[in-house]
């Protein structure tokens, strides 16, 4: 697209340049923006929310605890060792969209393939509650 060629919205596959948007107009609109993998991609996005969480506590608590595999895995196995109660974790793929490769378990140590780097988060399903820290 040319610089002086006018648009309202620009549908693009990939971020486009912290120029673009510099240079946008106020009722212009794109899809995909600058730092957007951050937020976009289940992993990062996890890693993030933790971040925030321990920086900033209660008021972080929005999100069910999340683990991302390999990384990840000693931190899990310290957090499964001492809990005599099963629970439901929900498993999803690092990479993907509508819903391929997620499942449940409860018994996730074993049935996560851990060199896949996937997204790990608890999920308690009989009380009703989505949030446990």
């Amino acid at each position: 697209m040319d610089e002086d060629e006018e648009w309202t919205v620009f549908w693009n596959d990939q971020s486009v340049g912290i120029e673009r948007c510099l240079k946008m107009k106020s009722y212009q609109r794109i899809n995909h923006f600058p730092g957007m993998n951050e937020i976009s991609r289940k992993d990062l996005l996890s890693r993030n929310l933790t971040r925030m969480y321990k920086q900033f506590g209660k008021d972080y608590h929005i999100f069910p605890r999340t683990w991302t595999f390999p990384a990840d895995q000693a931190d899990f196995i310290t957090f499964l060792s001492g809990r005599k109660k099963e629970k439901i974790f929900i498993c999803k793929p690092q990479r993907g969209c509508q819903g391929r490769g997620i499942f449940l378990s409860r018994k996730p140590h074993k049935d996560v393939k851990t060199s896949e780097g996937n997204v790990l988060g608890l999920l308690r399903l009989v009380t009703g509650k989505l949030l446990e820290r």
